[in-house]
């Protein structure tokens, strides 16, 4: 059988799936041909050498997406060409500064940019092909998703916009079919920015950047948005994949921007009242109309999805690199990534030394004390270090009465400091504990300082301080990472790739 989708790829009898594009056809597709394309005259000629091209993947207002044999490297990639003569084109110097940008962006839920161009007639760019389909397919084919799907696939979609948010980039045109999904369920979110070369003229030409269904209110107005706007569109593809439809339903742009800047959102319990609260909660607070109103950053509004998500409060301390309003909640993006800053880790044992000063001043007060008084005796120092309470330690000859006792200690003596204790152990007070997120795939098991603590994925409460975790499956390389943890912090390891061992 002929591949309904991509019209070129044979469906395999044992998969049932496309071995071209990935396709699953389900029962009583039709079997249409290909219609010839008016492009592909212009891309076969002015890429010649370049590009073989396959097959048409997906055809939009502005571009068309081939798959294609990338000829000088012998790899298979997904070619998007934007026709100069459709509508306005672009700066041409913006487009090169954004492709470049998308070019330097590697995370694993993040397709790749492997090269862009300029002809005559198109600008060019191929990313790395997915074989798989993308989240419109999937919600074309199935309706509406069930709600373990979608919090999957939107945490790693929030992952890579995580990463460029953290970068100072900006996807600008989020919608169902720039999420792709592979055979193992991995997301990657495609053509980040780029189409970003294309903002700026808003209601001066008529011409817009993104899919006016999924562009945030401010967005409308041909502005630089930020983050913010990224969180809007993912809250109108989760809207979507939970519900089957869009929040908002118009037949111009106009009417869209109406909707978006003035009325409220269909509720999602018209067409899911199975969804939890928070979960409803949390999609409608992406959709605020103010940016302010919406999360912090899209990881807290994916954390608010499972109910992990805590409101932001006083840190315990200041990352200054991060913007104003930040949550504490950081990822930590699978095998190429770092801790978040050296900066986090340098400020955060900056304040646990604070603590630890805290418990040791009083008796460094009480010994310069002694010495106006007289010189201390022995045992009168050993019970001041010991913290014994005031009514049984012994006076040092000479010393000044005083009018009044100082209060006992409530809290337990202070040990002896020594080098295999973290700074963490000898705080004053109670330290609040951390948590980390982590999930991997495939599946493996979860080791937290050698010991067994479940299967991923998995949300563990761990003590400030210094831990190793690893993640462990048969046949796979095993991953291993050395964290920092600071007191209330919420680390996210959403991103473990478990690489097959090599024969």
């Amino acid at each position: 059988m002929i591949c309904p989708r991509c019209t070129i790829g044979e469906v395999a009898e044992d998969t049932g799936a496309c071995a071209l594009c990935g396709f699953h056809p389900g029962a009583g597709v039709a079997v249409h041909r290909p219609v010839v394309d008016e492009v592909l005259e212009t891309v076969q000629r002015e890429l010649e050498g370049r590009f073989q091209i396959n097959v048409l993947l997906r055809h939009g207002t502005r571009s068309v997406v081939y798959v294609a044999d990338e000829l000088p490297h012998k790899r298979m990639v997904a070619l998007k060409v934007i026709p100069l003569q459709r509508g306005m084109a672009p700066d041409l110097a913006r487009f090169q500064r954004e492709a470049s940008v998308a070019a330097s962006l590697s995370h694993s839920h993040i397709a790749r940019v492997l090269g862009f161009g300029k002809t005559r007639a198109l600008l060019w760019y191929s990313m790395e092909y997915v074989k798989g389909h993308s989240v419109a397919d999937l919600q074309r084919d199935s309706g509406p998703l069930d709600l373990d799907t979608c919090q999957k696939i939107l945490e790693q979609a929030a992952s890579a916009l995580d990463y460029m948010h953290r970068r100072g980039v900006t996807h600008g045109n989020l919608k169902p079919s720039n999420i792709l999904v592979d055979r193992e369920e991995w997301a990657r979110v495609s053509d980040a920015c780029i189409m970003n070369a294309f903002a700026g003229s808003g209601r001066r030409t008529g011409v817009i950047s993104g899919s006016p269904e999924y562009m945030a209110p401010e967005q409308f107005r041909g502005r630089t948005v930020g983050p913010s706007a990224d969180q809007y569109s993912l809250g109108v593809v989760a809207y979507e994949c939970l519900s089957g439809g869009l929040p908002f339903v118009g037949d111009a742009p106009d009417e869209m921007e109406r909707l978006h800047r003035v009325e409220a959102p269909i509720p999602l319990e018209r067409s899911r009242d199975d969804l939890p609260p928070h979960v409803r909660e949390a999609v409608h607070r992406a959709l605020s109309k103010t940016p302010g109103e919406r999360f912090p950053t899209v990881l807290d509004f994916v954390a608010m999805l499972r109910k992990d998500w805590v409101a932001p409060g006083p840190a315990p301390f200041t990352n200054e690199a991060m913007p104003s309003g930040q949550s504490r909640v950081f990822v930590i993006d699978g095998e190429k990534s770092k801790f978040p800053t050296l900066r986090v880790a340098l400020l955060t044992l900056a304040a646990l030394l604070i603590a630890a000063g805290a418990t040791w001043f009083k008796p460094w007060e009480t010994f310069f004390r002694s010495r106006e008084a007289g010189p201390p005796t022995t045992s009168s120092v050993t019970r001041t270090r010991d913290e014994q309470p005031a009514s049984t330690q012994q006076t040092t000859p000479g010393a000044r009465p005083t009018s009044q006792a100082r209060p006992e200690r409530t809290t337990p003596p202070a040990p002896v400091r020594s080098q295999s204790q973290s700074p963490a152990s000898v705080a004053a007070t109670p330290v609040e504990p951390g948590k980390v997120l982590v999930n991997s795939t495939p599946w493996g098991q979860i080791y937290v300082d050698g010991e067994l603590v479940g299967n991923t994925p998995l949300s563990i409460t761990l003590s400030a301080g210094p831990h190793t975790v690893r993640v462990v499956q048969d046949g796979f390389e095993p991953f291993e990472r050395e964290i920092q943890l600071a007191p209330g912090q919420q680390l996210r390891m959403t991103d473990i790739v478990l690489r097959a061992r090599q024969p």
